[in-house]
C-alpha cells in the first residue's frame, strides 16, 4: 500500500492516497458562509415561468415527454449548468432558492422541476415503478419493515448514496419540526479512513459489493 501521505486529485486519483481538491471538504469549513448558496433573479423566474407556460399551452401531457427544446432558458439554463458543474466537479452540493413554488399548480411545480433538471443531466428512476418524480412524505409504512423506503415515512434517514451521479430534492413546504437534510463529503470520509484506519481502505476499493434496493429494481431505469 503506498504510504498515506501521497496525495492525489479527482480525474487522476491514485489507489490508497488522499485526495485534495474542492470536494474534500469539512462542515467547519462551511460555517457561516453562503457561497454554496444560489437565489434566482427576477429574470431566471420569468424564464421559468414562460417555459412552464410554453409546456402547457402546447399541451403535452406527460412530463418526461417534455425536452430541453420544449424548456428554453436563455439565462436560467446557463446558470442551472454552472451549478451541475460546481456539484459535479467541484465541492459536490448546492442550494437553489427562489423557485415559485407557493403560486405554482402541483402539475407546473412538476413541469418547472422537470425542465431544470433537463439543465443537469438524464432523469433516473429510484424505484421499481419507474418513476422519474418522486415524492419524500409520510404514508404510513413501516419503518421497521427492512423493504420499506424510509422516503415513505416520517423516519429519519441514515446517510446513504443513491444510485445517480446528482440528487435533486425541491422543498415545496417547510416541515413543522423536523426535516433537516444532511450530506457529507464521501471524499473527506474516504481520507479520514486512510488516516486513521488505512487497513479498510482495500474493502471500500475492492470489487465486492452488495447493494440493498429494498426490493425495488426498475426495468425503467432512465426517461
Amino acid at each position: 500500500m503506498a504510504p498515506a501521505t501521497k496525495i492525489s486529485r479527482q480525474g487522476a486519483v491514485e489507489p490508497y492516497t488522499l485526495i485534495e481538491g474542492p470536494e474534500a471538504w469539512y462542515a467547519d469549513q462551511y460555517k457561516g458562509r453562503s457561497d454554496w448558496i444560489n437565489h434566482l433573479s427576477e429574470q431566471h423566474i420569468a424564464e421559468l415561468d414562460a417555459a412552464v407556460s410554453g409546456v402547457q399551452a402546447k399541451g403535452i401531457i406527460k412530463i418526461q415527454a417534455v425536452t430541453k427544446a420544449d424548456f428554453l432558458l436563455p439565462t436560467l439554463g446557463p446558470y442551472l449548468e454552472a451549478i451541475r458543474d460546481e456539484v459535479v466537479r467541484g465541492r459536490g452540493f448546492a442550494l437553489i432558492r427562489g423557485v415559485p413554488v407557493d403560486r405554482y399548480s402541483s402539475r407546473e411545480i412538476a413541469i418547472a422541476y422537470w425542465g431544470m433538471g433537463l439543465y443537469w443531466g438524464k432523469a433516473s428512476s429510484n424505484n421499481k415503478k419507474g418513476h422519474l418524480i418522486g415524492h419524500i412524505k409520510d404514508i404510513g409504512h413501516d419503518p421497521t419493515n427492512p423493504v420499506t423506503r424510509l422516503y415513505a415515512t416520517k423516519a429519519a434517514q441514515p446517510f446513504h448514496n443513491d444510485s445517480a451521479d446528482i440528487v435533486g430534492l425541491l422543498c415545496l413546504t417547510n416541515a413543522r419540526s423536523g426535516g433537516l437534510s444532511s450530506w457529507s463529503s464521501s471524499i473527506s470520509v474516504h481520507n479520514e479512513i486512510l488516516k486513521k484506519a488505512p487497513h479498510l481502505v482495500p474493502v471500500l476499493a475492492g470489487p465486492n459489493w452488495y447493494f440493498d434496493r429494498k426490493g425495488e429494481v426498475s426495468n425503467v431505469l432512465t426517461a
